[in-house]
């Protein structure tokens, strides 16, 4: 599959969901949908676990760390931001009953789901503490991109690209370099991700939604 047809595939499976999102905001489709392409390569259900964040998480669930503050994050992440997420004293079910508390294991897995990164995106589980919604809209599609927006909206704000006179260009890259680093000037982990991004951008303006029924 070519990047005109990686587009023309994200247009037709998650145009609606992508517009939807964006939607009074100062980001166009175009910049999601090429997240999405550099990121998943258009795979809904993607999902990659991080040992690296896991092994930071765990030494900050230890006290060997103070607190798990990536560049860009909106809130560093202390012991007593995690511990409830990763092994809660209880669990209250709609029968206002407790169930008991996490056994080893469960808490392993629930650690490895916030270092995990999910959906089109590639959204980290740890976004969802700092931001305060479940996990679980991460792997789902129809609240995926609305978590993007916002994870795109704070840093616009975090580095004051909202009110710039950055051209669309400028913004794009900045925003790549953010989604890629948490930084809009550090250098991408892959060097051409950027160049990518942008000509996904311009190949999914020539995408038409009239061709999902071809």
């Amino acid at each position: 599959m070519n990047d005109a047809q990686l587009m023309q595939k994200i247009r037709n499976e998650m145009g609606d969901y992508i517009a939807g999102a964006v939607e009074g905001t100062p980001f166009p489709p175009a910049l999601v949908a090429a997240l999405v392409a550099n990121e998943s390569s258009g795979q809904a259900n993607l999902q990659r676990f991080e040992p690296a964040v896991f092994a930071e998480l765990a030494r900050v669930i230890t006290l060997q760390k103070t607190n798990y503050a990536p560049a860009g994050c909106k809130k560093p992440l202390a012991q007593t931001d995690l511990m409830p997420h990763v092994w809660p004293q209880t669990l209250v079910g709609s029968t206002g009953k407790s169930s008991e508390v996490f056994t080893f294991p469960q808490g392993v897995q629930a650690l490895q789901n916030l270092a995990t990164s999910y959906g089109p995106t590639q959204i980290m589980g740890w976004h969802s503490i700092e931001f305060g919604y479940p996990l679980g809209d991460l792997p789902n599609l129809q609240r995926h991109f609305d978590r993007a927006v916002e994870l795109l909206a704070w840093f616009g704000e975090r580095y004051e690209m909202m009110e710039s006179s950055l051209s669309e260009t400028e913004f794009a890259t900045a925003i790549f370099h953010c989604w890629n680093t948490g930084s809009p000037v550090a250098p991408t982990y892959d060097p051409d991700y950027v160049a990518h991004g942008l000509a996904r951008m311009a190949l999914y303006g020539e995408t038409t939604a009239e061709t999902a029924a071809d």
